[in-house]
């Protein structure tokens, strides 16, 4: 939101002037001529002010608050409130302030004569095409708020499976950081110390030993080496995924590792189908739908099937006949929606599907925390145990030969 100083003439001719909060000029346009104020001039007095709006890491909001707000707002309007007081009440009562502000320049934004749609598409850091879709579906069919109470129920979904997803992986990541800590200390503390007890060693020491001191000279004295190359290789991944076709192979690379492969399927399924199905549900046409669905399932293998899809139906075919020769889609997905297709209730049928592979998901969730689990048990057990003979083994020796003296 900025400020702006604007002056203008009324209807009688006189010459007003005031501040005017907004997200830009024209939009302070609109909202003046809305008040039947013809604008002369207006500017915005923040110009060269910092502004932590246009700072990335203060944009956005989170999908919980988004989702309360969202369903605060289906409910205000299904209340019987007008679009323009059920916003003012939104913003009033928003405790968030990021929140605040979107939905005062949105009323704004409707009060200059905009719809929902068009106010909200000015928040690309907020609202998705998705989001857009969904209200402009829902106010040309006069369902807003039922539109928006899918809207609301969309996003608790995908925030509960990410939620289930993070939350399986917290403590294998523990377990992980810790393993690493203790191999790190052992080799950067305690074995350096027992390198000076094995100079007196005449024999030669074990190659175990030998490696591991040579990592452990190695760790302390190119450590900065080491962060330098994890960073760069991290910056060149990040760079690399970026490009159209780094992101193809790292999309492709996830869905070949055993055991995540399953898992991410049935995430990409369980996005596809809710997403799909609070769509088609709102009003949204199918092959707009298709599209919107495409880039939301977050892989680029899978939008490239369902754009297959939505090119086979716009030269005549059926949803469920072009999902039936992909790989990437059980046959469950096709007859089901060929089921929907069929009775007329499509959105049911994806929504019955997405309600499926979520649980789909939290189970195999909680199967490969618990095979990860032992998994980096034993990792640790075998890295920790080896140290430890490279380290035990020499003294053993030194002991044989005092003992024999």
């Amino acid at each position: 939101m900025k400020k702006f100083n604007y002056s203008a003439k009324n209807e009688k001719g006189e010459l007003v002037s005031g501040e005017i909060d907004t997200v830009n000029q024209s939009s302070a346009a609109r909202i003046l001529i809305a008040k039947k104020l013809y604008p002369i001039e207006i500017k915005d007095i923040r110009e060269g002010e910092l502004s932590f709006e246009k700072v990335p890491f203060f944009k956005g909001v989170s999908r919980k608050r988004k989702s309360v707000a969202i369903r605060q707002l289906a409910t205000l309007i299904n209340a019987g409130l007008p679009i323009t007081q059920s916003l003012e009440t939104m913003a009033k009562e928003s405790g968030d302030t990021k929140l605040k502000d979107i939905f005062t320049d949105v009323l704004h934004e409707v009060e200059g004569g905009a719809s929902l749609a068009q106010a909200s598409s000015k928040h690309t850091e907020v609202f998705s095409n998705l989001d857009i879709s969904l209200v402009t579906a829902g106010e040309k069919s006069g369902t807003l708020d039922k539109v928006l109470k899918r809207m609301a129920t969309q996003l608790e979904k995908e925030t509960q499976l990410i939620s289930k997803v993070r939350g399986a992986m917290i403590y294998p990541a523990i377990i992980l950081i810790v393993v690493v800590g203790v191999v790190l200390l052992m080799l950067i503390y305690v074995l350096p110390k027992l390198t000076v007890l094995y100079q007196d060693f005449k024999g030669q020491l074990p190659l175990a030993t030998r490696v591991m001191i040579m990592i452990s000279d190695f760790l302390k004295n190119f450590w900065w080496a080491l962060i330098l190359a994890f960073i760069s290789f991290a910056f060149g991944l990040k760079y690399f995924i970026k490009t159209d076709s780094g992101r193809r192979f790292w999309d492709l690379a996830k869905l070949k590792i055993p055991g995540v492969k399953i898992l991410l399927m049935k995430i990409y399924l369980a996005r596809y189908t809710r997403t799909l199905g609070t769509l088609v549900g709102s009003g949204v046409s199918v092959l707009d739908s298709l599209k919107i669905t495409a880039d939301s399932v977050g892989n680029v293998i899978y939008k490239e099937d369902v754009l297959k899809a939505s090119n086979e139906i716009r030269a005549g075919g059926s949803l469920s006949h072009s999902l039936s020769s992909s790989k990437l889609f059980p046959s469950v997905v096709s007859q089901m929606i060929r089921v929907g297709e069929q009775t007329g209730e499509i959105d049911n049928m994806l929504d019955s599907l997405a309600n499926y592979y979520e649980e789909e998901v939290d189970t195999a969730i909680k199967s490969l925390s618990t095979l990860i689990e032992p998994l980096i048990i034993v990792f640790m057990g075998l890295a920790v145990g080896g140290i430890l003979i490279a380290i035990m083994t020499p003294i053993y020796n030194i002991s044989q030969v005092i003992f024999k003296k």
